[in-house]
């Protein structure tokens, strides 16, 4: 996973706090093994809901990535 900053420096809805990198990964650790486009919007959506609006202050970028082997299967981490 690939993130720019736009997505960690959203603000509070109404509290003016940051989310910052700590507070994000806790958000896309509680989101389980889904893959990386249910993934990106599920975080999107998250974010959203944290700062009380569906646009960004900063330009957000995210990369997910899920590997799968030299046989095409999905390795466990």
């Amino acid at each position: 996973m690939f993130f720019t900053d736009g997505l960690y420096e959203v603000l509070k809805d109404g509290e003016g706090e940051i989310l910052g990198e700590e507070g994000l990964q806790d958000r896309i650790a509680g989101l389980g093994q889904l893959t990386p486009q249910l993934l990106i919007g599920e975080v999107l959506q998250d974010l959203a809901e944290y700062q009380g609006r569906s646009e960004f202050e900063d330009d957000v970028t995210l990369l997910v990535a899920r590997y799968l082997g030299r046989d095409g299967i999905e390795q466990q981490a």
